[in-house]
């Protein structure tokens, strides 16, 4: 900061010029204006910032939520209260049909975007295409996001060029196994009922953060994501988890020609998928398939839950009649 000029000193006779100390004076209130406005604004903008910041009806400063705050008490409730109805089966065999027609019936809330919620999360739910997999941090996507596996998609792609199909078989590391089109191969992308994930706590904190997507004055919640065809066990053992009742979990699974699906996993993916052939993606959806089927047998016929809570539908039949089939679905549930 500049130091400030000194007053103008009496002259020989003892005189001091007022017209001189009055533009003196002047001078320096106009060298200490700015300073002086300044201060005042930095002083506005902090009340201001720690209004906005401490106020309850502002929250851009915040993250939006991620879960409803509930407890174990009341998530027992809801389960006691709801059916959880969990859609699944390979990638592009028309689940978000399947899931969209079934929401239309007055007493199933699908995941969307709650009346009053933080309106940063509206496009949380339509960016993953209504998957629950994607809206929680309980269970693995194992890759279908797509995230993080270029590197591993070079690789693959560059041995499956290079090195003969035996030594690809010998060193699964080569080969990538996760994303669509290709997660079910994995052996390991696997949940059933016997997993240590399997607690009380991922059972709270699951239905916590789906819950923030559903509207729970409906009788059934609809979860959808492809990936359920390798979870069933898991989800019906999770939810049954303290209650003193039957686990509220039911499931449908939608099968489509693993040509079909084939042909429109390539044509929706494109790049994503151009290391992956034809015999690849039909590969991965017969592992699925196989995978469900294991676990209708070990688990659900095991147990007797088969014909109350497992159902499959063929897209073939919703394309055909889907008031039919949509009908049948729902007075299952």
């Amino acid at each position: 900061m500049r130091q400030r000029r000194p007053l103008p000193q009496p002259d020989e006779g003892g005189e001091v010029d007022p017209a001189e100390v009055r533009r003196r004076a002047k001078q320096q209130e106009q060298e200490m204006a700015p300073y002086v406005v300044g201060a005042v604004l930095f002083i506005a903008l902090g009340v201001a910032g720690l209004v906005t910041w401490w106020h309850p009806n502002i929250s851009f400063h915040r993250a939006p939520v991620s879960k409803l705050d509930m407890e174990k008490e009341e998530v027992l409730a809801h389960l006691r209260n709801h059916t959880i109805l969990h859609v699944g089966g390979v990638h592009y065999s028309g689940l978000t049909l399947l899931s969209e027609l079934l929401v239309q019936h007055p007493q199933l809330a699908g995941m969307r975007h709650q009346e009053g919620a933080d309106k940063r999360k509206t496009h949380w739910v339509s960016d993953v295409g209504n998957d629950g997999v994607f809206l929680q941090t309980v269970i693995p996507n194992w890759g279908t996001d797509h995230k993080h596996f270029a590197l591993w998609k070079s690789v693959s792609k560059m041995a499956k060029r290079i090195l003969p199909a035996s030594v690809e078989e010998h060193f699964p590391w080569m080969k990538l196994r996760s994303g669509i089109g290709r997660f079910a191969l994995n052996p390991e992308h696997h949940l059933d009922d016997s997993t240590w994930l399997i607690r009380s706590s991922a059972q709270v904190h699951l239905f916590s953060e789906w819950a923030l997507f559903w509207d729970l004055s409906k009788k059934v919640l609809l979860e959808k994501s492809p990936s359920n065809v390798v979870l069933s066990p898991f989800l019906h053992r999770l939810w049954s988890l303290d209650l003193n009742t039957q686990s509220p979990g039911r499931f449908i699974f939608q099968q489509r020609h693993p040509l079909a699906v084939a042909i429109a996993t390539r044509r929706r993916l494109g790049p994503l998928v151009d290391d992956l052939s034809m015999k690849d993606l039909m590969e991965n959806w017969l592992a699925a398939e196989e995978r469900r089927a294991k676990d209708m047998q070990s688990y659900f016929e095991y147990y007797g839950f088969a014909k109350d809570v497992f159902r499959i539908v063929q897209f073939e039949d919703l394309i055909r009649d889907p008031e039919k089939v949509v009908q049948r679905a729902v007075w299952d549930v």
